[in-house]
């Protein structure tokens, strides 16, 4: 989605950058399939860039290899957009996100513990299709080495939108000003995720680097399905400048809330069909 030429293998010129940025102001980074806001190969400082990364499926004839990954996922995508704003003088990347749902079934089902998969015949059952069917295909029919089951299908992708008033022109003006942000699992509203943290749940303080010096704690029971809002902060908020700040320098904030774990819906279906959760998929 973010290469260095165009379909036909012409370079980016100004023309394109332009049209691109004025026809393709946001991007689908979170959707069924999977994550694609950041990954681990490229920022191997954030430890939350691998969150259900399943970057092994391919729809064509030949497997992912390294060299595809700096074109393919957003947060590297806004990186290289400020490069090509440098050389042709425009941002091709220049991107708001969003996250959707890709289903094909009809229903606003969504959540983690309200799963109906991506098709009907996935829907919630103890039938091993539920976690076994193939959602990208074989690179050949005896070579599944490509393959993404159902059981790594990602629940809870949302878009949100920054609307004025909730009409069709309000939300359509919205997403073009890129007024719009992506959500893997409920409703959040922001915190600044940034070179360092600034603001840390319960008595966890930023340590010598700039970071919450423990992660937040994790209260999911996977066996039974449950969590408990013991651990994290209602609310927090904290005021921050950038004492680096240059008006004449492109750059971008990049924001990222992150709430406490819940059960991922493979640990809904283990506990109430009593089936197992395949190994590699997380609870």
């Amino acid at each position: 989605m973010f290469d260095d030429v165009t379909l036909s293998a012409e370079p980016l010129s100004v023309d394109y950058a332009a049209r691109r940025q004025r026809w393709e102001p946001i991007y689908e980074v979170t959707q069924m399939k999977g994550d694609g806001e950041a990954h681990p190969f490229l920022s191997p400082e954030d430890e939350f860039a691998d969150f259900e990364t399943w970057d092994k499926g391919s729809f064509g004839t030949q497997l992912k290899t390294p060299d595809l990954l700096p074109r393919e996922y957003a947060h590297e995508a806004l990186k290289r957009g400020l490069a090509h704003q440098r050389e042709l003088g425009e941002n091709p990347f220049k991107i708001g996100v969003v996250g959707s749902t890709d289903s094909h079934t009809g229903l606003s089902t969504s959540t983690e513990d309200n799963f109906f998969g991506k098709v009907s015949a996935l829907e919630p059952t103890n039938d091993p299709i539920r976690k076994e069917e193939a959602i990208t295909g074989a690179l050949t029919p005896d070579d599944p080495s490509g393959d993404i089951t159902a059981a790594y299908s990602s629940a809870s992708r949302l878009a949100a939108v920054w609307a004025r008033e909730n009409t069709r022109k309000a939300i359509w003006d919205a997403m073009n000003w890129r007024e719009v942000y992506a959500t893997t699992g409920t409703r959040p509203r922001v915190r600044v995720f940034a070179a360092y943290d600034i603001a840390c749940a319960g008595n966890r303080g930023p340590a010598a680097d700039h970071r919450c010096d423990a992660p937040v704690g994790n209260t999911v029971d996977p066996e039974n399905a449950t969590y408990t809002n013991a651990t994290g902060a209602p609310v927090l908020g904290a005021y921050w400048t950038d004492p680096d700040f240059d008006p004449d320098q492109h750059a971008f904030s990049y924001l990222r809330v992150i709430k406490v774990p819940t059960p991922r819906w493979t640990a809904y279906d283990a506990k109430i069909f009593e089936v197992s959760v395949p190994d590699g998929i997380p609870a």
